[in-house]
């Protein structure tokens, strides 16, 4: 998503400064540069660009709290946020310290989303990627009002997506476009509604069919790696031809659905989110 942010004009687009930045993880916000009253404060941040590979997969946490992430992507990523709380009393600064110390215990995953704001006065980005925590936070108290603290995040996958999801529905015969505003091949998501018979979606170079029929009423949901009918949890992925689309970096491709036994109720629904490294 895209928000109109003022930041420094004389800094270079390519490398958003700390000052530029705000950060929200579940019920924290953490701002870059001052902030008035009581706040979180980013001083430092690694790994939102150029950050180190994460060694070791997910944090095995049991299954039943949600600390095990079922699909890591290909380099996963480690975050380090550096920075200082800043209270109007004790009692506040002890409260802000618990809640940062809260974070990322129920649920373990979640969505870190990122501000940055326009550096030369026009449109900045907001980005978000998902994130687990590797430690319990470092908080050291330094005043009565005032403390720094460290915290270590993993990230599931290397790649940030847009806050803002797109969606086409596309109905039998017809072709619509798929624009991604990103430096990186978006994963693509369906929702085929029935009644269809053998649907099947091209594209330049390439196309996808499901060898099934979807009654009517019915439905099945498609991502690169399943075909599953979310009513019984039934797996259709052996029924697949061709290889599933994703949507092309800092471009856009043309899709077309086909498919036979269609009526007026016959529809995909297609979403994405931009996608940058």
């Amino acid at each position: 998503m895209t928000v109109p942010y003022p930041c420094y004009p004389d800094m270079s687009p390519m490398h958003v400064p700390v000052e530029c930045v705000t950060i929200d993880l579940q019920d924290i916000t953490i701002h870059g540069g001052e902030w008035p009253g009581a706040s979180y404060g980013l001083s430092d941040w690694d790994g939102w660009d150029n950050g180190v590979d994460a060694v070791g997969g997910p944090v095995a946490y049991p299954s039943d709290d949600g600390g095990i992430e079922t699909v890591v992507a290909m380099k996963p990523r480690t975050i380090t946020l550096e920075g200082d709380i800043t209270a109007r009393d004790w009692g506040e600064l002890q409260r802000m310290i618990d809640r940062m110390g809260k974070v990322l215990t129920r649920p373990r995953w979640d969505w870190m989303t990122v501000t940055e704001r326009a550096l030369d006065g026009g449109i900045g980005l907001e980005r978000m990627i998902r994130v687990c925590r590797l430690v319990r936070p470092k908080i050291t108290p330094t005043t009565p009002t005032s403390a720094v603290f460290t915290l270590e995040l993993q990230a599931a996958d290397w790649r940030k997506v847009d806050t803002v999801q797109s969606t086409q529905s596309i109905r039998n015969g017809q072709t619509k476009s798929l624009a991604n505003d990103g430096d990186e091949d978006a994963d693509l998501f369906c929702t085929l509604a029935g009644p269809m018979t053998n649907p099947t979606l091209t594209w330049p170079g390439g196309s996808w069919q499901l060898m099934a029929t979807i009654g009517a009423g019915e439905t099945r949901t498609v991502t690169s790696r399943s075909v599953r009918d979310p009513a019984t949890s039934a797996a259709y992925l052996h029924k697949v031809v061709g290889v599933w689309p994703s949507v092309p970096s800092e471009s856009s491709v043309g899709v077309a659905f086909s498919c036979a036994g269609a009526t007026s109720a016959t529809e995909v629904k297609l979403s994405w989110r931009s996608t940058w490294s």
